[in-house]
């Protein structure tokens, strides 16, 4: 059975309210002392809330979803959750190790971009450049 776009749309919404609500949760617990808690809380809602949304926005509409953007929001919320946990560590190369799991994130939304680059070519982004700030701004992240 095939997804259509509604249903993959209907889940990468429940998808980023859950992120959301599980935000929250996490913008009411001690992440941080002093001037590093608003920057901590700031830094989780990008994580769980923000960057979804804005790789929803790349997307081009009725295009097919290329597998770098699958795997991006397939991970995200895991990433997402193994990454706030470093708040929760003392600092060190552990809590490193579970920030450092953002990375393969990263790398799978500029491969998103790139992808989008070679797929609609370099003189369609000349004439669209609302277009090409959506793609720089996968690699950007």
């Amino acid at each position: 059975m095939r997804r259509t776009e509604g249903d993959f749309k209907r889940r990468v919404h429940f998808q980023i309210g859950i992120s959301g609500v599980i935000w929250i949760v996490f913008a009411f617990l001690p992440l941080e002392t002093g001037i590093l808690q608003p920057i901590a809380t700031l830094l989780l809602l990008a994580f769980f809330v923000v960057f979804p949304l804005g790789m929803l926005l790349t997307l081009p509409l009725g295009a097919e979803h290329p597998i770098p953007f699958k795997v991006v929001l397939f991970l995200q919320p895991f990433a997402a959750f193994i990454a706030a946990m470093s708040f929760f560590l003392p600092k060190g190369v552990i809590s490193g190790t579970f920030a450092i799991i953002w990375l393969p994130l990263v790398v799978f939304a500029t491969w998103n971009g790139l992808q989008s680059v070679q797929t609609r070519g370099i003189r369609y982004f000349r004439h669209n450049p609302a277009e090409l700030c959506f793609v720089v701004a996968q690699f950007y992240i």
